[in-house]
């Protein structure tokens, strides 16, 4: 989902190659498993890119809690060998972290300096990434993300909008917040940041953690209300239930929501609403009359 939006994204003003595990015949793009060391540096070599961005993971939370195994071999173990091969060729090294490295108690969205704590697998192995990138890489950005959705992949908006095009009704969590953000619109972020830092003396920002989030925050039940309103779905059932209800193999944090002000600071960019973008993406999946979101 993030890899197809960041080819996109970079497309048009730079030349970007994508490695992917399965058979792609298209120009530009080599299949490979991050898991394997020789090919994987073998392949950034061949490119001898500028900069490599890191949006491969293992991000099935419960897969990750059952297999903890596979989860380190994806999250850890690849992204040693995505660094390593990115420092061989002196490119800046862009890793997408995750709001899960928090255990979620703040009372308040989490800034760069708060403590990480994962409490599951998942969160675990992707900040195990993140010291990986800090501690190895001489020339990197490590970018927190939360709640992904966009086109060409699986998330929270496609299975509400498929259960409730079904007619079901629908259960939703709305004791977890988070910062949604859309896929597009942190690809757009990540060419930002390429482009302002394209000045060989310019190193503004660089060898860091932010957040890079859309604005606002929200529960998985505001979303699944925001949705269904956008697409006049509005005669769908829908009932607000607490996590414990849920039967997830892996926890999750009450709170996961990002500031993602540094960010925006650092690198003169502000973020659009969650409700904007995700309005945007709607229109883009077919509802070409979704009704406008007003931000009040």
């Amino acid at each position: 989902m993030l890899g197809s939006a960041v080819i996109t994204a970079l497309q048009k003003e730079f030349d970007p190659y994508g490695m992917v595990r399965s058979d792609d015949r298209r120009s530009h793009y080599f299949q490979c498993d991050i898991t394997q060391r020789s090919e994987t540096i073998k392949h950034i070599e061949r490119v001898n890119p500028q900069a490599v961005i890191h949006c491969a993971a293992m991000t099935d939370v419960d897969a990750c809690e059952h297999d903890r195994q596979r989860a380190l071999q994806v999250n850890f173990e690849g992204t040693k060998n995505v660094v390593d091969g990115s420092r061989h060729v002196n490119a800046l090294m862009i890793y997408i972290s995750t709001d899960f490295v928090f255990n979620g108690e703040s009372r308040e969205a989490y800034r760069e300096s708060s403590i990480p704590h994962p409490i599951n697998v998942y969160g675990e192995s992707k900040l195990m990434g993140e010291f990986y990138v800090r501690d190895q890489s001489t020339k990197h950005l490590i970018l927190r993300t939360s709640w992904l959705f966009g086109e060409n992949g699986n998330n929270f908006m496609v299975k509400v909008l498929e259960r409730a095009k079904r007619g079901e009704k629908l259960f939703i969590v709305h004791d977890q917040v988070g910062t949604p953000t859309y896929a597009s619109d942190l690809a757009g972020a990540i060419k930002h940041v390429l482009t302002y830092n394209q000045d060989g003396d310019k190193k503004e920002g660089l060898n860091a953690v932010y957040h890079a989030t859309n604005r606002g925050t929200a529960s998985r039940y505001d979303i699944a209300k925001t949705l269904l309103k956008m697409c006049d779905l509005t005669q769908v059932e829908i009932q607000p239930i607490d996590s414990t209800e849920l039967t997830n193999l892996a926890k999750r944090p009450q709170n996961s929501a990002l500031n993602n002000s540094r960010f925006e600071q650092t690198f003169r960019l502000a973020f659009r609403s969650w409700q904007e973008a995700l309005q945007e993406y709607v229109i883009r999946l077919g509802y070409k009359h979704a009704k406008t979101f007003h931000n009040t």
